[in-house]
C-alpha cells in the first residue's frame, strides 16, 4: 500500500502513527532522505542546499542523522548543526565530515563512519562501506528493532553481499558521475531489498532501473518517489 500526502510532508510524517510492518518517507532530491519508521525518524543527506531553510527548521523531532559526504548536495555544516539543536539528534558522518564537524558539536554526539566495525548508536547498530565517488564517500546500512535500511549516497557499485536489507535507497545517475541504473541493479542484485526505492538520477533512469530490477529481482517492490511527497508503504 502506498499513501502519499500534499499539505505539509514534514510535519505529517513527525506525527503519523505507523503500524509495525509500515514506514514512511519523504524524497527530498539527490540523495536526500527523511524515513520514519519503527518509532525512529532518520535522516540521511539532508541539507539546506536540498531542503530549503523553512523546511530545515521543520525537522523538530529526529533521532540519527548520516552523511555520506562532503558535497553540498548532501551535506552543510548549518543545517546539521541546527538538527542538533533542534532534536539532539547523534550524527554519523564519513570521516571528511567529521573532521568539519568535530569542533562544532558536542564530541558525544558525532562518530566517524568507519567501514572497519558496526557503530552502535542508542538503538541503532550502523554498518559503513567505503563508496566509490570523486570525493571520498560512505553508503550505509543501518538495523534498529527489526528492519534494515540501505542508504547508497551516490555511489558507484561496490561488493554489498553481507549487507542485506528489508529497504534500499539505490542511487541510479544524473548528476552523479559514479552512478547508474545498472549500478543500481548490481547494488540491489547483492542487497535483495523486499522494497528498492530509486534516488539521485533522471526520471528516465529511475524508470530503468525500475525495469531491470523488476526483471532480475521479481519479488522486490521498486518505487520511483515524487520529490516532497510523504509516501507510506508496507514491508
Amino acid at each position: 500500500m502506498t499513501e502519499k500526502k500534499r499539505l505539509d510532508p514534514i510535519s505529517d510524517l513527525i506525527t503519523l502513527s505507523l503500524m509495525e510492518d509500515e514506514f514512511a518517507f519523504i524524497y527530498f532530491g539527490w540523495a536526500g532522505i527523511l524515513l520514519k519508521a519503527k518509532q525512529r525518524i532518520i535522516a540521511f543527506d539532508l541539507c539546506e542546499y536540498i531542503l530549503k531553510k523553512k523546511n530545515v527548521e521543520k525537522i523538530t523531532t529526529l533521532d540519527l542523522q548520516l552523511n555520506s559526504h562532503i558535497h553540498g548536495d548532501h551535506f552543510d555544516i548549518g543545517s546539521t548543526k541546527l538538527f542538533f539543536q533542534q532534536t539532539g539528534a547523534k550524527m554519523i558522518v564519513d570521516p571528511q565530515i567529521f573532521e568539519e564537524l568535530k569542533n562544532e558539536v558536542p564530541n558525544e554526539a558525532l562518530f566517524s563512519a568507519s567501514p572497519s566495525k558496526p557503530i552502535n548508536v542508542d538503538d541503532f547498530t550502523v554498518n559503513s562501506i567505503k563508496g566509490i565517488h570523486p570525493s571520498p564517500i560512505s553508503v550505509f546500512h543501518v538495523k534498529w528493532d527489526s528492519l534494515s535500511v540501505f542508504h547508497g549516497g551516490d555511489s558507484d557499485y561496490v561488493p554489498l553481499e553481507n549487507y542485506q536489507a528489508d529497504l534500499a535507497f539505490i542511487p541510479t545517475g544524473s548528476p552523479s558521475p559514479s552512478c547508474s541504473p545498472e549500478k543500481g541493479l548490481k547494488m540491489a542484485l547483492d542487497i535483495k531489498p523486499t522494497i528498492a526505492v530509486a534516488t539521485h538520477g533522471t526520471t528516465t533512469q529511475m524508470e530503468k532501473f525500475k525495469a531491470l530490477v523488476t526483471k532480475e529481482l521479481p519479488d522486490t517492490a521498486v518505487v520511483i518517489p515524487e520529490k516532497n511527497e510523504l509516501i507510506k508503504l508496507t514491508i
